[in-house]
């Protein structure tokens, strides 16, 4: 799949959290997923974590 993440849907993201996209996704939607919970002390919904991923809301994801 070519879409980038910030435009996938939630059925998309969890295909991604899945590896049905490839580890690199994979393991980038894994991160953001961690990262947002530890940020903000619950989960939200798989769209708005990685919108908070992608606008930098999260920091450098590589430091995890």
């Amino acid at each position: 799949m070519d879409k980038a993440l910030s435009e996938m849907n939630t059925k998309e993201l969890f295909c991604a959290l899945t590896g049905e996209y490839g580890p690199i996704r994979q393991a980038y939607v894994q991160t953001a997923f961690r990262k947002y919970k530890e940020q903000h002390g619950e989960y939200a919904d798989l769209t708005e974590m990685i919108r908070a991923a992608v606008s930098g809301e999260l920091g450098d994801l590589d430091e995890m």
